[in-house]
């Protein structure tokens, strides 16, 4: 697969699991209030984990395909 197809297959994967956050979470990354960070799956775990993360609190979530 071409780099370009992977990106674009990684972006489309990543904006499909977004839909899943709330409202607020979202305002909150677009604000810069919370922060994304990709961790790769482990083991036989699927989907992965992204993790939300504030200035004084750390939440994550799983975002499921």
């Amino acid at each position: 697969m071409k780099r370009e197809q992977v990106i674009e297959s990684l972006v489309k994967q990543f904006a499909e699991n977004l839909k899943n956050l709330s409202d607020e979470t979202l305002q909150d990354v677009e604000s810069g209030k919370l922060v994304i960070s990709l961790t790769p799956d482990v083991g036989k775990e699927a989907g992965g984990m992204a993790r939300l993360t504030t200035k004084t609190t750390t939440k994550s979530t799983q975002l499921m395909k």
